[in-house]
């Protein structure tokens, strides 16, 4: 986990103060799973929660209606039963660019990908405690891993630090 974004992103953070964390996170989840995880946990008080949902949607098929449905529950989910005070939306990375993805799926993806950040972006601009934080890296071997679907340590790194970017401005963090 070192390498991937938590670890990336626990390490900056840990340069402005002490913090703590948790991580659930399975490879291969959507979102509606996840909901189910987080319903069977038990509750706990956070502040800041950072998600990063869609691709596995994308994938599996889940229509674009049904997962903004989900994604509003979710955000009730996070704020009701575990008092969230800030919720950081990652975008759905741009499928449409993935090494690993053959066209014309990879083109199928990526216009997918595109029309639920739109709408992710949208529901976030509606809703204060949401932030919309778009995953950008560019698009280049470096910046995948081996399988060429997912982000490498480069790529995580500028994930997390677009990320603490978003800590800033939201003042959570102490200025320096």
């Amino acid at each position: 986990q070192n390498d991937a974004l938590l670890g990336q992103l626990v390490s900056k953070l840990s340069q402005y103060r002490a913090i703590e964390w948790r991580l659930l996170a399975e490879t291969g989840l959507k979102t509606s799973e996840m909901l189910e995880r987080l319903h069977a946990l038990e509750a706990f008080k956070t502040d800041v929660v950072i998600t990063s949902l869609g691709v596995n949607d994308i994938t599996g098929g889940t229509r674009l209606k049904h997962w903004l449905e989900q994604q509003r529950e979710l955000k009730l989910l996070l704020q009701d039963k575990f008092q969230a005070r800030h919720i950081f939306l990652s975008s759905v990375p741009p499928m449409h660019e993935f090494p690993a993805l053959p066209q014309p799926l990879r083109w199928f993806l990526g216009r997918r990908s595109r029309a639920m950040n739109s709408a992710l972006n949208e529901q976030a601009a509606l809703d204060e405690a949401l932030a919309f934080v778009s995953v950008q890296f560019p698009m280049q071997k470096e910046f995948f891993a081996s399988d060429g679907f997912h982000p490498s340590a480069q790529a995580y790194r500028l994930w997390s630090e677009a990320l603490l970017e978003h800590f800033k401005e939201r003042c959570l963090l102490p200025q320096r």
